[in-house]
């Protein structure tokens, strides 16, 4: 993850460096009871290629007019995916 974070330049706050935004959000989440940003990304790396090949199947079966074709199409790619 990318540090967006900027030091600020004014007369109230003094910083020595830039904050970093992703350890303060997750201090943050911290307290509300939420896990760390990282957490979650590891999750969603792993299962978006497969989420999004289905998607995809479904979108090719769903406009198939022809039922028959439609399951063919859908059960071949499914398996696919699968293994």
């Amino acid at each position: 993850m990318f540090n967006g974070c900027k030091k600020v330049e004014k007369t109230e706050i003094t910083e020595e460096q830039a904050l970093d935004c992703i350890h303060e959000m997750d201090t943050i989440n911290h307290y509300t009871g939420m896990y760390p940003i990282a957490a979650g990304g590891v999750v969603e790396s792993a299962f978006s290629p497969f989420i999004l090949s289905l998607f995809g199947v479904m979108l090719i079966g769903f406009v198939m007019p022809w039922v028959r074709a439609r399951l063919i199409v859908m059960g071949v790619s499914c398996a696919g995916i699968l293994v």
